[in-house]
C-alpha cells in the first residue's frame, strides 16, 4: 500500500506523470482497489546523517494506534531536509464549494461542480529561499506557485472534470527542502 517516495539516492517515481501518478490514476479509474501512499525512507549506510528524511503525520490521537492509522490512510507527507525541516506544510485541503465539505491528505471528497484547494506552510526563519509549490492533478502539473519568505499560502479553484469520475491532487514542494504530499481524491457527485 506504499513505497519510498523520498530516499537518499536517485528516485523518479514521485515526478509528475511517473509511475506513482500512473498507479494513482489506476485507482481513480477503478483498476486498483486501494491508492498507493508515499512515505520517506532513510537508507542509512555508514557515517552520514540519519535524520535528513522525515515523515510528518497528521494524527487524531498521539499513540501507536493513531500513528498506524495515519500511515494506513495516507495522512502524511515526506520531507527531505539538510537541516531541521526547513519547509513545513501546515495544511493541504480541498473543499467542495457548494457543500463546504473538506478533505485532507489521504481522504476522498464528493463534489458537484467545483472545489477550492488550500495550501499553507512556512520556512524556518533562517531560510527565506525561493520555493516552488507544484500542485499536481491526475499526474500533470496543474499550477505552480513561487514565493520567497517565511510563510506561504495559496488558494486555487478548479472545476470537477466532466470526463472522469474520480481525480487526485498532490503537492511537490521544492526549495531548501523537498516536500511530497500524499494525494487528496475528488469524486464527482
Amino acid at each position: 500500500t506504499g513505497f519510498s517516495v523520498i530516499y537518499g539516492d536517485t528516485r523518479t517515481m514521485h515526478n509528475p506523470g511517473a509511475e506513482w501518478d500512473e498507479l494513482l490514476n489506476d485507482y481513480c479509474l477503478g483498476k486498483r482497489n486501494k491508492p498507493l501512499w508515499g512515505i520517506g525512507e532513510t537508507g542509512f549506510q555508514g557515517a552520514s546523517k540519519i535524520d535528513y528524511i522525515h515523515n510528518v503525520l497528521f494524527l487524531k490521537e498521539f499513540n501507536k494506534k493513531g500513528i498506524l492509522n495515519a500511515l494506513n490512510k495516507g495522512r502524511l507527507y515526506a520531507i527531505y531536509s539538510h537541516e531541521e525541516n526547513e519547509i513545513n506544510l501546515e495544511s493541504f485541503s480541498i473543499k467542495d464549494i457548494q457543500t463546504g465539505q473538506i478533505a485532507y491528505m489521504g481522504e476522498e471528497l464528493q463534489a458537484k461542480d467545483s472545489v477550492n484547494i488550500y495550501i499553507k506552510g512556512y520556512q524556518l526563519p533562517n531560510y527565506k529561499d525561493v520555493i516552488k509549490v507544484k500542485l499536481i492533478k491526475n499526474g500533470e502539473i496543474f499550477r505552480t506557485f513561487e514565493g520567497r519568505g517565511e510563510k506561504f499560502e495559496y488558494e486555487v479553484w478548479d472545476d470537477i472534470p466532466k470526463d472522469r469520475t474520480k481525480s487526485f491532487y498532490r503537492l511537490l514542494i521544492e526549495g531548501p527542502s523537498e516536500v511530497i504530499s500524499n494525494p487528496i481524491f475528488v469524486e464527482k457527485e
